[in-house]
């Protein structure tokens, strides 16, 4: 049999009156137990009939003897091992075997991939293949067999997830082909939907959209028709406060969602237009603030909302503009600083959390005990479930009162009405790593310092940094309580790092071996989101939540020590940057290898041509011809022929998706840097990105330049 195969199992039973339940185990794994999760075939119904069943025999089997168990009871056998009133078990060996001619396939590719789905593809000789994938990182594989191509569309998957994929060929009753090396693709990011603006103001508006929980987004938005994009990255909630915008305007924006295989498309633009603010109430007030009964300014958690504002005209006043940024569910201290310093004032302030243009009675965030001159101090919390965006705050002051009313006529005060932006807390933490000593001699001490700091906006809780030490690299000790090492682990538990704070903690080591030491670290916990970097995410994906510093010792040593990095992101593929070729041409390109860089003249060098084809025919016909620096020449019995310093090498054929190699052997001749050009002349097949009517020096991909340095 073959790994990936689909085996018929069938079994004639002994008895034919008592209903018998039938399952197989398969020795997976060969460690000469049956194990629960190698049960992988049963009958669910019990019968005094034949049995039947299907049995897939996993993709990971390598050649060799495979015990199976069959086994038949009264009732259904859950355990290969267990006692049963009534049945029997049979043990059976399989032969998995790699025949010579069933050959691995080749040329893995991957094509089409959207967010839940991609099209693979490789080269074979075979009729039958079976594929098994599962997520980077993930140690169960998931498998499709009997495909009859060599092409399989993958569905099912999950949007910005990165996937491990392997191919074999099932070659019938002789066996099967081993797997194909792992190959790896990521799946596009999710797009998002449902773009909407609301509310919108005369100079902002709030844009929310439908996306997936973890990820953060770009934004794009400019006037309507604009030639350039505005972008606001790092978004980490599904909304977010446009300010800054002109009075009854037009704007288009759009979202791409940045998840852990990279950044996704853009969506389609959406548009809005800003108009007025939403209208509330304007309290009249008798005598107004004329005699100083009003507000100076207002500052909520560090955010200052108005500053020396005076008295407002008719004892109203509202600032247009965003605030501050506030989180649901967290308090904030402010400071209402008062015109007069006599006057005994009262003060009520109100956010409009349901948005509906009313400061209703459950929307009232504080209200003054007792009245107070010059300042009042105190906390406002907004409510755990406020929606996220634009929000309408209020603060009234009125002389004597405790007991104020948004809308009500007054006689002696003021009011002003303000804008918030309501935000999921976030903060920015980043890390920094130092070593004192560079090039320490062998077990001699050094300290390793480590910098986290927070950029906000708000406080993050919980925070703990790790560092993994490489091979031959031991921890000594620390100083900070917060510092412990086992097992090669350095763990910093820092806890709460405030807004703008930072926190350094060190430890030291000793390197017990000679070599270059590359010791790394990484922010693995918070308690909010970092809206620029995923958090225990590996230290080689460019985060500024990890660091790596590097030291030398100074006794000698080659050997590089560097420390493990087990949980990695992922990065998303490198994209291929020219356009797809059309059906009527063959995009052909060229490349030169050489078997050595530098030698002396007289010397024999062997130069490898390269021609490949991007499809979408296959080419013909290709002829490239080479120009030789002075005085090279082909080798004795290279079997070319050469006019001046120009070789013609003979037409060749190169299949869609498939390269061929020319080798051509010289005889290099002068001194210091030479340079080899070649350049594909001829083909039957057009190539609009390169005609190979051109000359060498224009930068297409059907030419090519090579050099060595002759001694």
């Amino acid at each position: 049999v073959g790994a990936g195969q689909v085996i018929p199992v069938s079994a004639t039973l002994l008895n034919n009156t008592t209903n018998l339940y039938t399952a197989v185990w398969v020795d997976v794994n060969r460690n000469g137990t049956f194990e629960d999760t190698e049960l992988l075939a049963r009958t669910t119904v019990g019968s005094t009939n034949p049995v039947s069943l299907s049995l897939t025999l996993p993709l990971s089997l390598t050649a060799g003897a495979l015990p199976i168990r069959v086994l038949t009871a009264t009732t259904p056998p859950a355990d290969a091992c267990g006692a049963y009133g009534g049945g029997e078990a049979e043990d059976y060996l399989l032969t998995v075997t790699n025949p010579a001619n069933c050959s691995t396939p080749t040329n893995l590719t991957v094509n089409t991939i959207t967010g839940t789905s991609a099209q693979l593809g490789w080269t074979a000789f075979g009729s039958q293949f079976a594929v098994q994938y599962r997520p980077a990182g993930s140690i169960n594989w998931l498998a499709a067999v009997g495909i009859n191509s060599t092409s399989f569309s993958l569905t099912g998957l999950t949007s910005g997830q990165a996937y491990e994929w392997q191919v074999l060929t099932s070659c019938g009753p002789s066996g099967s082909s081993p797997l194909s090396p792992i190959s790896s693709f990521s799946t596009a990011c999710a797009l998002p939907t449902a773009l909407n603006a609301a509310p919108v103001y005369s100079n902002a508006a709030q844009l929310n959209w439908t996306g997936s929980l973890g990820n953060s987004y770009l934004l794009h938005w400019r006037l309507l028709n604009a030639s350039t994009w505005t972008t606001v990255s790092g978004v980490v909630s599904t909304s977010y406060a446009l300010t800054g915008l002109a009075l009854n305007t037009v704007y288009e924006w759009q979202v791409a969602t940045i998840c852990t295989s990279g950044t996704g498309i853009y969506t389609s633009p959406a548009t809005f237009t800003t108009t007025s603010q939403l209208t509330y109430c304007q309290p009249t007030s008798q005598n107004g603030c004329s005699y100083d009964d009003g507000l100076s300014g207002l500052a909520i958690g560090g955010f200052v909302l108005s500053s020396n504002s005076g008295c407002s005209p008719g004892a109203y006043q509202s600032f247009t503009t965003v605030g501050a940024t506030l989180a649901p569910g967290q308090a904030y201290s402010f400071t209402a600083t008062l015109l007069s310093l006599t006057w005994a004032e009262g003060l009520s302030i109100w956010a409009d959390v349901n948005k509906n243009g009313s400061f209703d009675g459950n929307e009232q965030l504080y209200i003054s005990p007792a009245p107070s001159a010059t300042f009042i101090v105190g906390t406002v919390t907004l409510p755990a479930n406020a929606p996220l965006g634009l929000l309408t705050l209020r603060a009234r002051v009125e002389y004597g009162a405790t007991t104020i009313d948004p809308c009500a006529a007054g006689e002696y005060g003021e009011t002003e009405d303000y804008i918030v932006n309501v935000a999921n807390p976030a903060a920015d933490l980043s890390l920094a790593m130092a070593v004192d000593k560079r090039t320490p001699g062998l077990n001699e001490v050094i300290t390793y310092s480590i910098t986290v700091s927070n950029a906000g906006p708000s406080a993050a809780n919980n925070v703990r940094v790790q560092s993994l030490l490489p091979p031959n690299m031991t921890f000594v000790g620390s100083a900070q309580g917060a510092v412990t090492s086992s097992n090669g682990a350095v763990i910093i538990d820092l806890g709460t790092l405030a807004v703008n704070a930072s926190a350094t903690f060190s430890f030291s080591a000793q390197a017990t071996a000679p070599g270059l030491y590359r010791t790394a670290a990484q922010i693995t916990e918070a308690s909010l989101t970092d809206p620029d970097s995923f958090l225990n995410s590996g230290t080689a994906d460019g985060d500024d939540d990890a660091a790596t510093v590097d030291l030398r010792t100074r006794e000698t040593g080659n050997t590089v020590y560097a420390s493990p990095n087990p949980i990695f992101r992922l990065l998303p593929p490198v994209q291929l940057n020219q356009p797809a070729p059309g059906p009527a041409e063959a995009d052909l390109s060229l490349a030169l290898q050489t078997d050595t860089r530098s030698l002396a003249t007289g010397s024999p060098l062997s130069l490898s041509v390269v021609v490949s084809n991007r499809g979408a025919l296959s080419a013909s016909g290709v002829v490239v011809q080479l120009t030789l620096p002075t005085g090279w020449q082909l080798a004795t019995g290279s079997g070319f022929t050469q006019t001046g310093q120009l070789v013609t090498l003979p037409p060749v054929a190169v299949s869609l998706s498939q390269f061929t190699t020319t080798v051509v052997p010289l005889v290099v001749a002068g001194s210091g840097e030479q340079a080899i050009r070649a350049l594909i002349t001829a083909a039957s097949q057009p190539d609009l990105d390169s005609p190979h009517t051109n000359a060498v020096g224009r930068g297409e991909d059907d030419e090519a330049t090579t050099t060595v340095r002759v001694r």
